[in-house]
């Protein structure tokens, strides 16, 4: 275009012209090379506030005038001063350049309606419960990566996925297209659709790990995750019950992960028949000290009978702008009555959650009231 408004405006003779055109050619050929499939722009994580500062500070004070006129003159004592300088500097900044969610174990990520809970082993590995989504807005690209990334994570070793309606699920699926994702694990009857999860996340088949209950997976040293729900069933019910979405809320995988010294179960969006099953099944093993509240804080979920069994300190309902009236005034007040401290990310923002040495529990949240 500009080779063109050139010659519009100057007459620019042929030959001139054509060469014009060559160089814009191929300015958008090598532009089209470089941004192919990302590969020459890969993402970084974001430094720490003491690396910036050391970075820009050497780099501004070694191309500075001073510094030259200090070089020329051979003053080594000066030179060694406004290193040093530099140096302290950045050490004074390292407390400031640090967040009480560098701390967090466990952080519920604010994705608005839905639920995505971040878990950071003491090995450094990461692994993601549920990833948000929305239909008409990418929560994965414009959300989880730039979280990610702030928080100095490339790679999501792991993503668990309770079911697979979009606000649990798409924005996992838009993390697997930017590669930030290294396996994905979701219910074993989600097996009947395998070629179209394949396709959607671009991963292969052997990175796609399917669950139900009885399975446990070590997830570091000291942290695992067990599958309390549901049980395995034959194919003919996966086929019946994947393709209802009535009933695939059901069938949301329900885990409880140990990491730390810290419990958290996390429900999916399970309703009040599947949480009395649980609690039946489980009784006094369904205690944890973190629970993630099932259905976004329901009418229809946390019953009576099975927060009595879990017993959380921390309960935390991941919901934004909705029409359903999620969390209702009715979950709320029964999560209350057990006593457990209830955060909502849409009026606390992102929690998280850690233990001190003295083996305490520590929350922060994003937003302050």
């Amino acid at each position: 275009l500009a080779a063109y408004g050139i010659m519009i405006v100057f007459g620019t003779p042929g030959p001139l012209a054509d060469l014009l055109c060559d160089l814009s050619g191929l300015m958008i050929g090598v532009n089209c090379v470089l941004s192919r499939g990302g590969a020459f722009s890969p993402d970084v994580v974001s430094p720490p506030l003491p690396v910036l500062f050391l970075f820009y500070g050497f780099l501004f004070s070694m191309t500075s005038e001073l510094w030259d006129i200090i070089r020329k003159r051979r003053d080594l004592r000066s030179r060694i001063c406004i290193i040093v300088l530099i140096l302290v500097c950045a050490v004074l900044m390292i407390p400031e350049g640090m967040s009480p969610f560098d701390r967090a174990e466990l952080v519920m990520v604010d994705v608005g309606q839905g639920d995505c809970l971040h878990l950071r082993t003491a090995e450094h590995q990461n692994y993601l419960f549920d990833g948000g989504g929305q239909k008409d807005y990418p929560v994965g690209t414009k959300i989880l990566k730039p979280y990610l990334l702030k928080n100095g994570v490339r790679h999501i070793d792991g993503a668990f996925v309770t079911h697979l309606h979009t606000d649990h699920y798409q924005g996992i699926i838009e993390l697997c297209r930017e590669h930030m994702v290294k396996d994905l694990y979701i219910y074993d009857g989600n097996r009947i659709d395998e070629e179209k999860i394949l396709k959607e996340t671009g991963l292969t088949k052997d990175h796609v790990h399917y669950l139900w209950k009885g399975m446990k997976l070590y997830l570091g040293r000291n942290s695992e995750a067990s599958v309390l729900w549901p049980e395995r069933k034959s194919r003919e019910e996966y086929d019946r019950i994947i393709h209802d979405e009535s009933e695939e809320n059901d069938i949301s995988l329900v885990f409880q992960v140990r990491s730390s010294g810290m419990t958290a179960l996390i429900t999916g969006d399970i309703d009040e028949s599947c949480e009395s099953s649980l609690a039946d099944a489980y009784g006094g093993r369904l205690r944890s000290d973190v629970l993630k509240v099932a259905h976004h804080g329901s009418r229809y979920s946390s019953c009576e009978l099975f927060l009595g069994r879990v017993s959380p300190c921390v309960s935390l309902i991941g919901v934004g702008r909705n029409f359903y009236g999620h969390p209702t005034p009715e979950a709320i007040a029964r999560l209350e009555e057990t006593g457990s401290t209830v955060f909502r990310t849409d009026q606390d923002g992102a929690v998280g959650i850690w233990q001190n040495k003295k083996l305490q529990y520590r929350i922060c949240t994003m937003k302050t009231p």
